[in-house]
């Protein structure tokens, strides 16, 4: 009797723990990530048909076309625009859906009389440029697109052809009942093994440049086949709050003047977020918080509705 009650004793000293761990990871969201599907073009991207809801109640809803968005990229709109870019563009999973710049620039355009929109949002954490060219070649939901915005970050232009393999996402659901432990696992055992493997001192920067030159020439090449297909194309440059204290780096110079000279419609916020720097518009320094979301809607939506299909640069 006593050697019974002692290993009851001894599992719920052991269960209880990990029960509590498990209950405080699932309150802030974890163990229900969203999940990506891989191809052979763009690598990868959200697989439709999920909703989750994330920290702060925030939700992200990927409709059957893969897109996130408020509506469906089906639904019945006078315009559609679709949104590509990095994980500066999805927005995250603490950033409702329609607190995103995507989705509130469509609300924007709509209050200045643009008629019915939808903003369908292609944004994918770890995109590089050469990701966001392939969506644009190869996803059939940019057909149906009468504006694409690209947005990019200057990591993009380096990043190469990004996959989920080197990426910390899930294309299947965690196993077991311990689902967001089995997540947390997961993400300790990825940032782990890149602490013991990799020393970012090791990097040999002489081909930075003419990389991200090569990555966007493809980028303006598919943009520029958009445009002379009829659809109106915006490349948005985002700088990370590093780039606003007057440092900039030469890389971030190179494609900042590269967008310029592209000859497409392009919109560099540098200088206006320099101009609000001391204001808080990042939640860490690279993304945007819903504060900065809004501003990036309203300049967005302020340029596509003073841009004509033909290309301008500001």
């Amino acid at each position: 009797m006593k050697r019974a009650a002692f290993v009851i004793v001894l599992l719920l000293a052991l269960a209880l723990p990990v029960a509590a761990a498990e209950l405080a990871m699932r309150w802030i969201g974890l163990g229900d990530p969203v999940l990506y599907y891989t191809n052979a073009s763009y690598r990868y991207a959200p697989a439709p048909n999920q909703r989750r809801e994330r920290r702060n109640a925030a939700v992200a809803t990927i409709d059957e076309h893969g897109l996130r968005g408020v509506e469906s990229w089906g639904a019945a709109a006078d315009r559609r625009i679709l949104f590509v870019g990095d994980s500066v563009t999805w927005g995250g999973t603490n950033t409702d859906d329609g607190a995103t710049f995507a989705a509130r620039t469509c609300a924007k355009l709509e209050e200045l009389g643009g008629g019915t929109l939808t903003c369908g949002n292609a944004g994918v954490n770890g995109y590089g440029v050469d990701n966001m060219t392939a969506r644009l070649r190869f996803d059939p939901a940019v057909g149906r697109a009468d504006a694409v915005v690209v947005t990019i970050i200057t990591v993009d232009g380096t990043r190469g052809l990004s996959d989920l393999k080197s990426s910390y996402f899930y294309s299947a659901q965690p196993h077991g009942p311990l689902k967001a432990l089995w997540e947390l696992t997961g993400f300790a055992l990825f940032y782990g093994s890149g602490k013991l493997r990799y020393d970012r001192d090791a990097h040999d920067s002489r081909d930075d440049v003419p990389v991200l030159e090569e990555s966007l020439a493809g980028l303006y090449d598919a943009l520029r086949g958009l445009e002379d297909g009829g659809k109106q194309v915006l490349v948005v440059f985002s700088p990370v709050k590093a780039d606003l204290a007057g440092a900039e780096k030469p890389l971030t110079a190179a494609m900042r003047s590269s967008i310029r000279a592209s000859g497409l419609a392009s919109l560099d916020l540098t200088e206006a977020m320099a101009a609000r720097r001391n204001e808080d518009l990042y939640y860490d320094g690279v993304h945007l918080n819903q504060a900065g979301h809004e501003l990036y809607a309203t300049w967005i939506a302020e340029r596509l509705n003073g841009t004509t299909q033909t290309s301008q640069q500001q």
